[in-house]
């Protein structure tokens, strides 16, 4: 069954009787309509045998969690904010993000004040309404926001609006330990652990869309200007590296529907505009191991880019591979210039507040850029190098063992040094 909000604001829906045959069919529109409601926004399947979504009450004009029931084959109306302990009008209102966790079976919502609220399921026909202590996120100056919430386990994963950062949007997460609530931050944990710096780190926007792993190692975002990043927990604590995806072509941007389908693959939609093409698109997660001697590293975690195509009507997805290797992959060296080789030198090293990377002979018609990365692998500063002579400042890194890398205009890696950040 499919169903979706028409714009008289009443579901409407189709039985699957085959891939090629459909019934249309209105959804409850007569219950609905007699009990005065509409659907407002957020309409979600819990299970086959459940939907839910936030509803304006015409008699009040009250914003509150309703949903419909299959009970014996038969569908019928349900609303956990009248079927709760407490009564509608003394809960705070659904606003948004109307979220279903399978794992807790909690119904959980953000209010308009930017707090999170849930319904914990008891039955079909019974719920307890919570309020999720908002001490934390008060101390913090936090509030929710963002288009959704990323449920994983006991965590809930979010935008945050830090009010007392001038509002500035990170990702953050709620953690319910037992009925104790806690905070913490991917976006925070990464300048923390890794030395990655928050004035790095893209920012989503106050509408953007989260997403987390089935295994919850991966929390992905798309930013205010639609590229997609991910945070990876690095020790199964809170050590969260920052990353981003590569092999995106320059024409696409992502827009919405950011989502896992397992551990591996990232799918969203393209914007529909000059930078999207408004297509299917995903990220794959792989792994390489493949030794390179000359730079004594194993090759760091890296993302492929794929798209998706219909091809024909019987024939839907085609995989696309955007070629993307590994930065320290053999096969991008064999064809580097010793000469050019040697002809780059970086100094000091060890380092504690400034590295220079000198060209010997640069050229004016060569485009070289460096990047450095920590001994994880994740990217933590790059630039252009414009001129023979170029001075990085390093002072927002943490001391430690990092990997400064040269590429040229082709991304060809020509050098490549260990570089030690001592203070």
């Amino acid at each position: 069954m499919l169903l979706y909000v028409g714009v008289d604001d009443y579901v409407h829906g189709f039985i699957i009787n085959t891939v090629w045959d459909y019934v249309y069919f209105d959804f409850l529109k007569s219950e609905m309509t007699q009990q005065n409601i509409k659907v407002n926004s957020d309409l979600i399947f819990a299970d086959s045998n459940s939907a839910y979504y936030i509803a304006e009450e015409g008699s009040s004009g009250i914003k509150a969690v309703h949903g419909f029931i299959k009970s014996n084959g038969i569908w019928t109306t349900i609303s956990p904010a009248h079927a709760s302990q407490i009564p509608a009008v003394n809960q705070e209102q659904a606003e948004s993000k109307l979220t279903f966790d399978a794992n807790s079976n909690r119904l959980y919502y953000v209010s308009v004040d930017g707090f999170l609220y849930y319904f914990q399921k008891v039955s079909a026909w019974t719920y307890t309404y919570y309020v999720v202590p908002k001490n934390e996120l008060l101390q913090q100056g936090l509030r929710i926001a963002g288009s959704n919430l990323a449920c994983n386990g006991n965590k809930i994963y979010y935008i945050g609006a830090e009010l007392n950062n001038g509002g500035v949007y990170r990702i953050h997460a709620l953690i319910d330990d037992n009925g104790t609530w806690s905070t913490v931050s991917p976006s925070h944990s990464a300048e923390i652990f890794n030395g990655q710096s928050l004035s790095m780190q893209a920012t989503p926007s106050g509408s953007s869309e989260i997403a987390v792993s089935p295994d919850g190692q991966n929390i992905a975002y798309i930013t205010d200007n639609n590229s997609v990043y991910y945070y990876k927990n690095l020790n199964g604590g809170w050590n969260f590296g920052y990353n981003r995806t590569f092999g995106t072509p320059p024409n696409i941007a992502a827009a919405n529907s950011l989502q896992y389908i397992d551990n591996e693959n990232l799918f969203f939609v393209a914007i529909a505009n000059n930078a999207g093409d408004k297509k299917v698109h995903y990220y794959k997660y792989q792994k390489s191991f493949c030794e390179d001697s000359s730079i004594k590293v194993i090759e760091p975690e890296y993302e492929y880019y794929r798209k998706i195509e219909v091809i024909t009507e019987t024939d839907y997805w085609s995989n696309d591979m955007y070629a993307q290797k590994p930065k320290y992959q053999k096969e991008q060296k064999k064809d580097v210039d010793k000469s050019l080789n040697d002809n780059i030198s970086i100094f000091p090293i060890p380092a504690s507040a400034f590295v220079n990377i000198n060209f010997n002979d640069h050229g004016n018609d060569v485009q070289y850029h460096y990047e450095i990365s920590s001994i994880s692998g994740s990217r933590v500063m790059e630039g252009s190098l414009l001129q023979p002579t170029t001075k990085v400042d390093i002072r927002e890194l943490a001391t430690g063992i990092y990997f400064i890398s040269i590429f040229d205009a082709q991304h060809q890696l020509v050098r490549n040094k260990k570089l030690s950040i001592v203070r």
